[in-house]
């Protein structure tokens, strides 16, 4: 199955809040292509003093959520991110999928901050990127890797292919 929508950055959102989460999906088997440029949205910048900054959109925007798996899936021709982890999201992964000619990251983990501090608890903790391709990422964005964090820890980056200007080093 192949999902076009080129009007909007987002095709699909997963929300819930820290206090009452999203839980247990699975996106399995989907073409991802055609969402909107990003690099003219407005950019978010963490508090903490740091220079860089990025949308906080994507095709695939999870928020709020814990126990959510994107599988074998193909990011293809993407004007912004492909896969945000915004905020609160926990135990999570991207396994076996192809990313390419994204206009900015692969996956972006996202969270928030108050100058520094985190003990709000929103911040992506705990996720899995394993066993991905990514190639000819950042072709608007030029601070864009195949995976990127941004107030977040803990990722298991394993077994992932990343080539033509990409990066897996968070």
């Amino acid at each position: 199955p192949t999902v076009v929508l080129v009007t909007d950055e987002s095709i699909i959102e997963v929300v819930g809040t820290q206090a009452a989460p999203v839980s247990d999906i699975t996106i399995q088997g989907i073409t991802f292509t055609g969402a909107a440029k990003t690099f003219l949205a407005p950019h978010q910048a963490s508090t903490n003093g740091a220079d860089w900054a990025a949308p906080r959109r994507a095709a695939v925007k999870i928020e709020g959520a814990h126990s959510i798996s994107i599988q074998q899936c193909t990011f293809d021709t993407l004007g912004g991110n492909a896969v945000l982890w915004s905020d609160y999201v926990r135990n999570s992964s991207v396994l076996n999928s192809t990313f390419q000619w994204l206009g900015e990251n692969g996956v972006l983990a996202f969270g928030t901050d108050q100058f520094g501090d985190v003990t709000s608890g929103e911040y992506p903790v705990n996720n899995t990127v394993e066993e991905c391709l990514f190639r000819e990422i950042g072709v608007y964005g030029k601070h864009s890797g195949a995976y990127a964090e941004f107030v977040a820890g803990a990722v298991k980056l394993a077994n992932n292919i990343a080539f033509n200007g990409a990066s897996v080093h968070p």
